[in-house]
C-alpha cells in the first residue's frame, strides 16, 4: 500500500557556481527542468544498483515510451531560488596541452552561473516506502559526492547542505541488507552507482598570503579543475601508435567527443579554502570489461600523481600549488553482496561512517 503524500524539504548552499544552460547555454536563469533530469539520472542509477525494477518509469514518469505505459510522476519536485545571485565568470579559461609541440592551449568559454541559497522541496504523490527512500538518498548522495546542473560548462555544480545534519536526518534512512537481498541488478547494460568512481583531489598552495576563509577567485577555481580534467583525458593517452590507436576510442568514450559522446567524467572547479581547496571528480565508468574499467582508474590516479604538477608548474596563476592527496572511492569493491553494497551507499548518504 502506498503511504499519505508527504514533503521534505533541504536547504543548499553553491561552492561553486550553479549553471543549468539555457537557450543558447547563456546561463541567463536556473531551470528546474535541468536539475530534475539531472536527479532523475542519479537516482536511476542508484536504483539500478540495487536490482530495482522499474523505478524510473514510477517515479519519474514515461509519455508512453515503447511497449511501456504513460506513467505520471510519483514525485513532485520545487526549487526555490530566490537568494541567489547571478554572477559573471572568466571569459576565457586556457590549459596547456602536454605536448610541447602544440602551441595553442585548450581553451574553455564561460559567461554566467548563480551562486547564493537555494532549496528543494520534495512531494511524494504516489510511491511505495522504498522508492521514496531511494529518491531521497539520491539527493543525499548526489549533493555529497558528485554536481548538480549542467555540464556544457565544466567546473560548475558543487553544492553542499546547509546543514549537512540536519538534511541527512530529514532526508536519508539507511538501507539494509534484507531490502537488496536476493535481487540483482535487472540489465547488466545499464550504468548504475556500483559501476561509478568518486575522487576528492586537495591542492596545498605555497603562498602564504591569502587569510584562511577567503574566497577562492573564480578564474583560479576554474583553471584547477580545467588542469585536473585536462591530465585525466591525457592519462588515455599514448605516444605509441598502437596503443593510442587502441586508448582513443576510449579516451572518446569516457571524455566526450563532440557530436559522438557525453563526458562520463565530470570533475568540478576547485572550492574551500584558497590554501588548501580541492576538486570533486565523478566518473561513471562505461566500459563493460572489469578489467578496463579497472585500468581507467589506475592510469588517472597514475596521471594525477605525476603529471598534473608539470601542468599546473606550466600556469603562472597556479604554479603555486601542489598536489596534496588524491582520494578515489570505486563502486566495483562492494559488488559482492547485499551487505557491502548496502553498506557504501550509506557511506555515500553520509549515514554511517
Amino acid at each position: 500500500m502506498v503511504a499519505a503524500p508527504e514533503c521534505v524539504t533541504v536547504c543548499f548552499e553553491t561552492q561553486t557556481p550553479l549553471y543549468t544552460g539555457g537557450i543558447g547555454q547563456m546561463g541567463d536563469a536556473l531551470y528546474p527542468s535541468n536539475l530534475l533530469g539531472g536527479l532523475r539520472h542519479f537516482s536511476t542509477m542508484l536504483a539500478n544498483a540495487l536490482g530495482v525494477v522499474g523505478f524510473e518509469d514510477r517515479v519519474w514518469g514515461n509519455a508512453k515510451r515503447e511497449d511501456r505505459l504513460a506513467h505520471a510522476k510519483g514525485v513532485a519536485l520545487h526549487w526555490d531560488f530566490s537568494q541567489m545571485t547571478k554572477i559573471s565568470l572568466p571569459a576565457k579559461i586556457e590549459v596547456p596541452k602536454s605536448d610541447a609541440t602544440q602551441k595553442n592551449p585548450s581553451r574553455w568559454w564561460f559567461n554566467t552561473a548563480y551562486a547564493g541559497r537555494f532549496s528543494l522541496t520534495l512531494t511524494r504523490r504516489a510511491l511505495s516506502d522504498f522508492d521514496w527512500q531511494l529518491v531521497r538518498m539520491a539527493v543525499a548522495i548526489q549533493t555529497r559526492k558528485a554536481m548538480w546542473g549542467s555540464k556544457d560548462q565544466f567546473g560548475l555544480g558543487v553544492v553542499a547542505f546547509v546543514d549537512e545534519p540536519q538534511a541527512i536526518a530529514t532526508l536519508v534512512e539507511p538501507l539494509k541488507p534484507t531490502d537488496v537481498k536476493g535481487k540483482t541488478l535487472a540489465d547488466a547494460q545499464r550504468l548504475n552507482l556500483l559501476r561509478c568512481a568518486f575522487a576528492t583531489v586537495q591542492f596545498q598552495s605555497a603562498e602564504r598570503t591569502g587569510a584562511r576563509g577567503r574566497q577562492l577567485p573564480w578564474r583560479t577555481a576554474l583553471a584547477l579543475g580545467l588542469a585536473v580534467r585536462a591530465t585525466l583525458r591525457d592519462a588515455l593517452r599514448s605516444k605509441e601508435r598502437e596503443k593510442e590507436k587502441e586508448l582513443k576510442p576510449l579516451r572518446h568514450q569516457m571524455l566526450g567527443k563532440l557530436n559522438e559522446f557525453g563526458s562520463a567524467v565530470n570533475v568540478s572547479a576547485a572550492y574551500g579554502n584558497p590554501q588548501q581547496p580541492e576538486v570533486r571528480i565523478m566518473v561513471v565508468l562505461k566500459p563493460e570489461s572489469p578489467e578496463a574499467r579497472s585500468n581507467i582508474l589506475k592510469g588517472f590516479n597514475a596521471a594525477l600523481q605525476q603529471q598534473l604538477g608539470e601542468r599546473l608548474a606550466a600556469m603562472p596563476e597556479l604554479n603555486h600549488y601542489r598536489l596534496k592527496t588524491a582520494t578515489w572511492d570505486y563502486g566495483g569493491k562492494y559488488l559482492k553482496t547485499s551487505e557491502t553494497k548496502t553498506e557504501w551507499l550509506n557511506q555515500l548518504a553520509g549515514v554511517t561512517p
